[in-house]
């Protein structure tokens, strides 16, 4: 399992543009939240936690990602900003909303 980055953080978290890293943007959370790995094989998905395993269709865990996707995107549209522009976090958000495009795009892309 990975180290405190969880894929379901239960607070909030700071984005970093992260030049010299492997993605664009580095996301870092709280040390608390849910963990689990992620494992692709051939058309279906395993999800593997600390105590259990589920398994379901690549396609429905495609279409489930995509649908969340969409819903954080909505949510953070339609809120107000929480940080004046023009600081030092807009670089970072730029960053970030420009990998969410790409990612969300490849995702949607042909199975």
């Amino acid at each position: 399992m990975a180290a405190p980055n969880f894929l379901i953080p239960c607070c909030g978290h700071a984005v970093f543009p992260w030049p010299e890293g492997p993605f664009p943007t580095q996301s870092i959370g709280c040390d608390t939240g849910v963990e689990f790995d992620v494992v692709h094989r051939e058309g279906e998905i395993l999800l593997r936690g600390a105590s259990a395993e589920a398994r379901c269709a690549a396609g429905t865990w495609r279409a489930a990602v995509l649908g969340f996707c969409d819903q954080v995107e909505d949510l953070y549209r339609r809120s107000i900003a929480k940080v004046p522009p023009g600081g030092d976090d807009d670089a970072a958000w730029s960053s970030f909303w420009t990998e969410w495009a790409a990612r969300r795009t490849r995702g949607a892309g042909p199975s």
